[in-house]
């Protein structure tokens, strides 16, 4: 286990042992599950803080930035061919004919 985990348990384990501590405490005790709900939420915010970090360069970081560029470096086909292949006979149609001028087979 890394040295933040350990950490983040710790503080974790630190702030429940606190809260089931408190009630038997007496007019203390409200102070020391102050402390114990601060410990949990100051876990919970290293934990949301390691977790959203990102290392730049990681593989799957690397792996990301090098799939996006060469989705930028792709170039769509244009929407509008100049020319249809006949699938009945195989002519080279023009694709303003609605119909193949060989056989006459619809487009």
């Amino acid at each position: 286990m890394t040295k933040s985990r350990t950490l983040i348990w710790g503080l974790a384990s630190i702030g429940v042992v606190h809260l089931m501590v408190a009630p038997f405490l007496g007019p203390i005790g409200s102070y020391v599950a102050v402390a114990g709900a601060m410990d949990l939420a100051g876990a919970g915010l290293f934990a949301w803080l390691l977790k959203s970090r990102k290392d730049p360069y990681s593989i799957s970081a690397l792996r990301d930035t090098i799939d996006r560029e060469e989705l930028d470096e792709y170039e769509e086909p244009s929407a509008v061919a100049s020319k249809f292949l006949c699938l009945r006979c195989g002519q080279e149609v023009d694709s303003r004919l609605g119909v193949c001028p060989r056989c006459g087979n619809p487009m």
